[in-house]
Parts: structure tokens; C-alpha cells; sequence
């Protein structure tokens, strides 16, 4: 989560824009979204932990490889030719930012001494740093899923977090969405699944699903968001980071309730999966003016104006039955906005009003019972 957070979101809010080509977040994106749902279903017990480490090594393997390969064995593999080809132009597309790391310069013995040096240090800080950050929440009697996930986390992707920004502010895109979703393909495989396979993985809970799912979340919502503006700019980096604060508090409200409800696992995921559908159906700004001047299906009225009359009408019952106190049917005229958002015939306004509606009813308990 953190990975995501501030390799990704960070680093966009820092350079102003990181670019990225398609090809690159398809080459990296699919394994990454491959891994996080193996993660969910070996901590859900859908799957045990040796099956969901092969099902992760079904992803990472081939990939890997495919990474390591020479250029001209990429284009010959035993696939389809326009399928071949289109790998080989991804792989010489993300080889071609990191031409720095993958041919360096020829090292010398200093070299390795530095390297050696840098490396002992940072395994001894890691090992002092686990073992104070355990000992101390112990002490003040913190959750251990509170100093694995918010404090453990954040000081040891922080190294990572810095190469992110370095990179991005010289416009090395590729290595930026690489350096996010390897290390965290990375951490789940070799510090998750593997010792699970070897040790167990113990009786999950409400906290650790949470956890996961907020994880596959953010994953598929970054990749979006890069995918639909060719890169990430300040504001999908803001959605970003506001997801992260969003699963934090999610985590400490369970935390301290000592359980997981439906509102506290729905609110924040729909609050950020409403505002990423808005940004995604948020048009250029060159596109604006002539998107909201289409007409809808409803004659006489353009996109612009239906889209106001759809959050207006949501806004406005939200608000009568905030007054009046919860009413279950009330709040299901909530309906009346994604019914209006649908005679724009535009599916992206469609799929944010239904988010908006749902992210304004949940508050109301509506999904408090299995039965609502």
C-alpha cells in the first residue's frame, strides 16, 4: 500500500507528470494484478499456501524470464507473431529508461566495497528497526497488523520511495511503475507466500483481508488511472495517496473496534473507488466543453446539464434524509441519480454517478444488514 502510495503518487505530485507507455503498464500491470489476487485468495483460505506461491509463480516466472532475455529472443518466442512482436516492443520500451542499470558503466574494487558496506549497513538497520518497532508496540500494547502495516512498512519502503522520486523527476516513467509493482510482487512472493508455504500462514482475520483487498484495490486503481492519461499526473497522484490515508483510517477504526463492519470496510473504499470513477470520467480539458455540449438521450438536454440535474438530485435527497434521520426508503430514491447520469449515454458518467449514490447511502446503514 505504501509502495503504491508514494512510488507512485508521490512521485507523480513531485515531477508534475510521470509518463507512461501502455505497453509498460500492460507488461507490469497484469502480473502485478496476478500476484495481489493470489495474496487476497491465500489469505481468504481459498487457496493454501503452497497453491497460491504456484499460482504466483505461474505470473512471476514468465515474466521474469521474458525480462532477462535478450532482445531478439523476446521477438522470437513461441507465440503468435503480432503477440511476439508487441512484447519485444514493450520490453525494448522499458529497457530503454533503464539503460543506466542494465549496462552500467564498468565498477571498480571501490565499487564493491561501497556496495558491500551499503548493504550490511542496511540489513542491520532493518533488523534493529523490526526488532525496536515490535518491542515498543508491544509495550504501548499496539496491534501487531498496526506496526506491520503502517510503521514497519513505510520505514522500509522509504529507500524505494526515494529512488521513485529521483526517478520520476528525470522522466524515467518505465523505472517508476517497475520499481512499484516488482518490489511489491517481490514482497508478497519472497515475504509472504514463501514463508507461508514453510511455516503457515495461522487463522486470517477480518484485519488481514482487509489489508489484502485494500491492496488489490489500489493496485487496479493505479493501473487505471495510468493507463487512461498515458501516465499519472498530480491529480490521479493525489487520488493515490488519499486512498492510502483512506485504508489507513479504515485500519485503525477496526482496529480499535477490535472487528471489521460493513461500513468501515465500504465507506473509504467507495469514497476513493467514486472519486477515481469521477476522475476517469473527467474529460481533457481541451475535450470538456465539447463533451458537455453532446446531446443525451433525453431531448432537449445536453450531457452538461443532465450531469448537474444527476448530482443535484443526489446531493439534495442525501441532505433531506441526513435532516429527517435514516429512512431506507428515502434513501433509495438515491436510484433517481445514476437513472438521470444513464440518458447521457456516456458509460463513464454512468459508472461515476452509481459510485457518488453508493458513496452517499452507505453512511445511511443501508448495507448495515445482510438483508439491505
Amino acid at each position: 500500500m505504501f509502495n503504491l502510495a508514494a512510488l507512485l503518487g508521490l512521485s507523480a505530485l513531485v515531477a508534475g507528470r510521470v509518463r507512461f507507455h501502455r505497453r509498460v503498464i500492460l507488461l507490469g500491470g497484469i502480473p502485478g494484478i496476478w500476484i495481489a489476487v493470489a495474496c487476497l485468495l491465500t489469505v481468504a483460505r481459498v487457496l493454501p499456501p503452497v497453491g497460491g506461491l504456484a499460482v504466483a509463480a505461474l505470473a512471476l516466472a514468465p515474466y521474469a524470464g521474458l525480462l532477462a532475455a535478450r532482445r531478439s529472443r523476446a521477438g522470437r518466442l513461441p507465440l503468435p507473431g503480432a503477440w511476439a512482436a508487441w512484447l519485444a516492443a514493450a520490453v525494448r520500451e522499458e529497457e530503454a529508461e533503464l539503460a543506466e542499470a542494465i549496462r552500467p558503466a564498468p565498477g571498480t574494487w571501490r565499487d564493491g566495497v561501497a556496495a558491500a558496506a551499503a548493504l550490511s549497513v542496511v540489513v542491520a538497520a532493518s533488523v534493529t528497526m523490526e526488532q525496536a518497532a515490535t518491542a515498543l508496540g508491544h509495550r504501548y500494547q499496539v496491534a501487531d497488523i498496526v506496526t506491520g502495516a503502517l510503521v514497519l512498512a513505510v520505514v522500509t519502503s522509504l529507500p524505494n520511495a526515494v529512488s521513485a522520486v529521483y526517478l520520476a523527476r528525470r522522466g524515467r516513467g518505465a523505472a517508476v511503475l517497475s520499481t512499484a509493482l516488482n518490489s511489491n510482487a517481490i514482497n508478497v512472493t519472497a515475504g509472504l507466500l514463501i514463508p507461508a508455504a514453510l511455516a503457515g500462514l495461522g487463522t486470517p482475520g477480518g484485519q488481514d483481508l482487509l489489508v489484502t483487498a485494500w491492496y488489490l484495490g489500489l493496485t487496479v486503481l493505479a493501473l487505471v488511472l495510468a493507463w487512461h492519461g498515458r501516465g499519472l499526473d498530480r491529480l490521479p497522484g493525489a487520488l493515490i495517496i488519499a486512498g492510502y490515508l483512506a485504508f489507513t483510517a479504515a485500519l485503525a477504526v477496526s482496529v480499535a473496534r477490535h472487528a471489521v463492519t460493513p461500513v468501515t470496510a465500504v465507506v473509504p473504499a467507495a469514497a476513493v473507488t467514486a472519486a477515481g470513477a469521477v476522475l476517469l470520467a473527467w474529460p481533457a480539458r481541451d475535450k470538456a466543453a465539447a463533451l458537455w455540449r453532446r446531446k443525451s438521450v433525453l431531448p432537449g438536454w445536453d450531457t452538461g446539464r443532465l450531469w448537474k440535474l444527476t448530482l443535484l438530485t443526489c446531493l439534495a435527497v442525501a441532505a433531506c434524509d441526513a435532516t429527517t434521520g435514516p429512512h431506507l426508503v428515502l434513501i433509495g430514491v438515491l436510484a433517481i441519480g445514476p437513472c438521470c447520469a444513464l440518458l447521457t449515454a456516456r458509460w463513464a458518467l454512468t459508472a461515476a454517478a452509481t459510485c457518488f449514490t453508493l458513496a452517499l447511502g452507505v453512511p445511511d446503514h443501508i448495507f448495515a444488514t445482510t438483508a439491505q
